[in-house]
């Protein structure tokens, strides 16, 4: 990835924040909304933050070589949290959901 700017330093902080205790509320989605809406990111910008996020949390997943049902709902909330596509997912991490 590229060198970070300001605005993806930002995102990547508040995707962390959001995902900290596993799961997404309403209040959370409309801070992501807004996120979007206000700070001007391009989609590669927003895309390098998100894919990088998927990155960490499938290899802390897979750390151990196995995936349990508490790490697969942990996947599915970054998944529906950040409503990706499966497509963009890792071929194993779409495997283990």
């Amino acid at each position: 990835m590229s060198e970070l700017t300001d605005g993806q330093r930002e995102l990547a902080a508040l995707i962390d924040r959001i995902f900290e205790d596993g799961v997404v509320d309403a209040a959370e989605r409309q801070q992501l909304a807004r996120f979007w809406a206000n700070k001007g990111l391009t989609v590669r910008q927003v895309r390098e933050v998100v894919d990088a996020f998927v990155e960490r949390v499938w290899a802390d997943v897979i750390e151990d070589g196995v995936v349990t049902d508490g790490e697969r709902e942990r996947l599915q909330a970054v998944v529906s949290g950040l409503s990706l596509p499966e497509s963009i997912l890792p071929e194993k991490m779409r495997e283990a959901l």
